[in-house]
């Protein structure tokens, strides 16, 4: 039986900024939690289960509870069986408790100063997932090998930006301003579904392939009460729904290697990003144990390509081709 406990100590003091501030501007939190877990052997060198649990709690959305099981069976020593279920939780933080953002400032049409501001909520439950998989594992031959797992999630609890009551508000030394205000509330649910596959070969004995495809799906669903028609539709286009690599690595005679990869992966539906293919080249020698010389080309198949859209932190930048010369020595 495996147990524990955690503890995290935290505070800060922020100063805050026209765009961005915090409200209290110091906060000290405490995060402390218990786990355990302990294997089970039903069927020795057959059928084994394994139990767990973690209790923890988080200043800013209380108790968590988290168990999760597994239960995986060996029928002999080519194959396994594998189905699990857990529960984990996000908790809140600063961020959705106490932060406030401001943006979009500008006169409206009746001369009136307005400003789009976001604010946090305080206390809100925690984002929960139930996680279901089932897997199996094959080894076909001493060569060929084939993993596959399906999984569902159930998601509540997920974040909404919902529109408030506009109101004035008036700062000294400063011209009145129409504050256009959203919350944080916890308005979604929703489904997260899937499989994933990954086959492995060895057709020499120098020579190794490896291959892999996942397909994805996410349905999100905002409560009747929701007034925020955005978020849980670009969440759904946010992740791609399919995705595959290829990888082959190659020993070759007197200390050389050629290695090549190829990545599929599918668009983002919002915002709008392509669907793009790489392909990475490397090829290296090692002369010595502690010398290894290579050199090779990254996504070799297009000038660039874009991989995630930028946010109001983040300025994306597009993935270009690119080459490399590389020397490590080891001493």
């Amino acid at each position: 039986m495996l147990w524990g406990s955690d503890f995290r100590y935290n505070a800060d003091n922020t100063v805050g900024s026209i765009n961005i501030s915090f409200s209290p501007a110091s906060r000290t939190t405490q995060l402390y939690g218990v786990f355990v877990q302990d294997e089970i052997a039903l069927v020795p060198a057959v059928l084994k289960l394994t139990v767990g649990a973690k209790l923890e709690h988080n200043y800013y959305s209380g108790f968590a509870p988290q168990p999760n099981g597994r239960l995986i069976w060996i029928p002999g020593e080519r194959s396994s069986t594998w189905i699990a279920i857990s529960r984990a939780s996000e908790s809140s933080s600063r961020t959705d408790d106490d932060i406030r953002t401001n943006e979009d400032p500008k006169i409206d049409t009746n001369g009136v100063f307005t400003i789009s501001s976001h604010f946090g909520t305080q206390h809100l439950p925690a984002d929960n997932v139930v996680a279901y998989e089932l897997g199996s594992r094959f080894q076909a031959t001493p060569r060929v090998g084939f993993d596959i797992a399906g999984f569902y999630n159930h998601y509540t609890n997920r974040h909404t930006h919902e529109p408030g009551t506009p109101y004035i508000e008036n700062n000294p030394g400063l011209p009145a301003i129409m504050v256009l205000p959203t919350y944080v509330a916890s308005n979604i649910k929703g489904e997260t579904h899937g499989f994933e596959f990954l086959a492995q070969s060895h057709p020499t004995r120098n020579w190794e392939l490896k291959g892999s495809y996942t397909l994805f799906q996410i349905h999100l669903h905002q409560n009747a009460s929701s007034l925020d028609f955005e978020t849980a539709h670009r969440s759904e286009g946010s992740t791609p729904r399919q995705k595959f690599q290829i990888h082959s690595l190659l020993a070759l005679p007197h200390k050389f290697e050629l290695d090549s990869s190829l990545f599929y992966v599918g668009e983002l539906r919002d915002p709008s990003i392509a669907a793009y293919t790489r392909l990475d080249l490397r090829a290296g020698w090692q002369p010595s144990p502690s010398l290894e010389i290579s050199a090779g080309g990254r996504n070799l198949l297009q000038a660039e390509h874009t991989e995630f859209p930028s946010g109001d932190l983040v300025q994306s930048e597009p993935i270009g081709r690119s080459a490399f010369l590389m020397a490590i020595w080891r001493f």
